[in-house]
């Protein structure tokens, strides 16, 4: 059966990138990037092996991409692009991203990266409090350090995957090799009513986490303890209903 999708204008969706908005992305990225280079530092002053290193390097893109996942399924989700503070910040954008696939490919580097960023900036400061003394807190500090490189990376591999321009050559291998989100992997979450595939740093959890039905679950748990129905702002009151019925969330 159709669903009876209504979804927002892109141009109104997009009004909601204000100045205030603007003056944040601004100070959360100038915050990140301080806290990056004493990051940088750090990881390089306690470096203690090559197996440490690589452990790090694919758990960090793994926890990334989960995370990554989370956060793109709850604002797809919940709330709507009028709810307060996380409306305007993080919601709005996810908004005008179904409607407008191509928007995020006009955004500057500020616009596309500063959420992300900002939201690395608790995990910079644990992992600089973190003392690398034997090999399991070596792991655990270059695991985080790791982590808060590919998280503010994640809109950015997401912007990449939307590019009808070819992004530069180590992205398109990276891409092609999986160890970043590729566009054909990503095309699946692209298909109305965008309730799959969440996962985009590297989307390496998408298929499994469709499989055992992972957020259909969760929405069903939600939807049982705040009668909230899934999806509404994003598709329109009417389709999300008939969606519920049919993954069973409601009766």
């Amino acid at each position: 059966m159709k669903l009876p999708i209504k979804q927002r204008k892109a141009k109104e969706l997009a009004q909601q990138y204000t100045k205030k908005n603007r003056i944040i992305d601004i100070t959360g990225l100038t915050i990140y990037s301080i806290l990056f280079i004493a990051l940088a530092a750090k990881l390089i002053q306690t470096f203690t092996s090559i197996p440490i290193l690589v452990a790090s390097f694919f758990l960090s893109l793994a926890i990334a991409d989960f995370i990554s996942g989370m956060i793109h399924w709850s604002a797809d989700t919940w709330g709507t692009a009028d709810t307060p503070i996380f409306g305007s910040l993080i919601i709005h954008g996810f908004r005008e991203h179904h409607v407008d696939a191509k928007a995020i490919t006009h955004h500057d580097f500020i616009q596309t990266n500063a959420m992300s960023s900002i939201a690395a900036i608790p995990f910079q400061i644990i992992a600089l409090l973190i003392a690398p003394t034997n090999t399991g807190t070596s792991l655990l500090f270059t695991t985080l350090a790791l982590l808060t490189l590919w998280g503010p990376l994640t809109n950015q591999i997401h912007k990449w995957a939307h590019q009808d321009t070819k992004p530069p050559l180590i992205v398109r291998i990276a891409q092609r090799t999986r160890i970043i989100l590729s566009k054909q992997s990503h095309d699946y979450h692209h298909t109305a009513p965008f309730e799959c595939y969440y996962c985009i740093t590297t989307g390496w959890w998408n298929w499994f986490l469709t499989k055992i039905h992972f957020f259909r679950r969760l929405e069903k748990i939600i939807t049982k303890l705040t009668g909230v129905i899934p999806r509404q702002d994003d598709i329109g009151s009417k389709a999300a209903r008939m969606l519920a019925r049919q993954q069973g969330i409601i009766k």
